[in-house]
C-alpha cells in the first residue's frame, strides 16, 4: 500500500510541476512599458520568446480632474508588436505597466 501511495504522490508531483511550472527558458522576455509621449497612452513591447508565454499587454493608469483613477489595459500582441493602452481624451497617462501571458 505504501508503495501505491508513494508512486501515486511521485506522479502528482510531476504532473504538478509540468502544469503549473513553466520553464524560464519558456518565458517571454526583453520586455519593457513606456508613456507615449504629447499622448494620453502607454505602450509596451517584448522582443523575445521561447514558447510559453507568447503575448504581453500594455497597461495605462489613466487619471482626470475630479475624476477617479482609471485602468485600460491594451490589447495582446505578439513578440515583436506594440500593445498601446489609449486613455482617451481628456486623460492622462499617469503611469504605466505591461503582463505577458
Amino acid at each position: 500500500m505504501r508503495k501505491v501511495i508513494a508512486v501515486v504522490g511521485a506522479t502528482l508531483a510531476i504532473a504538478g510541476v509540468n502544469a503549473f511550472g513553466a520553464s524560464p527558458a519558456s518565458a517571454i522576455s526583453n520586455c519593457s512599458s513606456w508613456r507615449v509621449e504629447g499622448a494620453p497612452m502607454t505602450a509596451a513591447r517584448c522582443t523575445s520568446s521561447a514558447g510559453a508565454q507568447s503575448t504581453v499587454f500594455a497597461i495605462a493608469y489613466c487619471r482626470r480632474e475630479l475624476m477617479p483613477q482609471r485602468v485600460v489595459y491594451g490589447p495582446r500582441v505578439r513578440v515583436n508588436e506594440i500593445s498601446v493602452a489609449n486613455c482617451g481624451s481628456g486623460w492622462f497617462a499617469a503611469d504605466h505597466a505591461y503582463a505577458t501571458a
